[in-house]
């Protein structure tokens, strides 16, 4: 059942219009629910859904796409993510700092010391580049909070749970320390297992989809 859903989902989204990153926050509505899609992974005969997330407050929406493309992967775990996968895979004994959370003051004076800052924008460029490249996102707009928190939460476990839908050979995320994103195709580790979309939620996603 999931892969029906999962395979209406995409095509829905898929409808949508696709920006790259960095995206011209004039082209973004406030709110709403943002699909990630990623180069050279396919699901549905078409492009996979790779990391799914929502705004985090009223007006959040385009702020927290920047923050994926900002060179701090403390802000965003989807580049904290991205790095880790291409530190484990190139074998990178960095991967134990990059772990490390430095926003607050308490662990920067307890790890601070390990921390190399060349080293350290480096990897964060090859981040951004990575995403820049590689990483694409369509945006499905509503103002309803409540809403945009519960579709996202189906949506993600639907792709998660969905046997048609699945990582190639070749994903970055296949070198990820999560085994969550190893398992899932998909770069987050919240949400993977759970409710999964019904008629009426693509109901919903299809009426959101039209006010575009």
């Amino acid at each position: 059942m999931s892969e029906n859903f999962c395979a209406q989902l995409h095509e829905v989204v898929l409808s949508l219009p696709r920006y790259q990153f960095p995206v011209s926050e004039d082209q973004l509505p406030a709110n709403g629910i943002y699909f990630i899609f990623e180069k050279g992974e396919s699901g549905h005969h078409s492009d996979r859904i790779v990391r799914i997330g929502s705004h985090t407050g009223a007006g959040n929406l385009p702020a927290r796409l920047r923050e994926h493309i900002t060179l701090n992967k403390d802000r965003s775990i989807f580049r904290k993510h991205i790095g880790r996968a291409i530190l484990k895979r190139d074998k990178d004994p960095y991967l134990s700092v990059w772990e490390l959370d430095f926003t607050s003051r308490q662990e920067k004076n307890k790890h601070g010391y390990q921390l190399d800052p060349v080293r350290q924008s480096e990897i964060e460029r090859t981040v951004s580049l990575y995403i820049q490249e590689k990483f694409s996102v369509s945006v499905l707009p509503t103002e309803d909070h409540l809403m945009a928190c519960k579709l996202e939460k189906l949506c993600i476990a639907t792709v998660s749970l969905c046997a048609q839908c699945f990582a190639s050979r070749d994903w970055l995320g296949i070198h990820s320390t999560k085994e969550q994103i190893r398992n899932s195709g998909l770069w987050q580790v919240q949400h993977l297992r759970g409710n999964v979309l019904d008629t009426p939620n693509i109901e919903d996603i299809r009426r959101l989809c039209n006010k575009v």
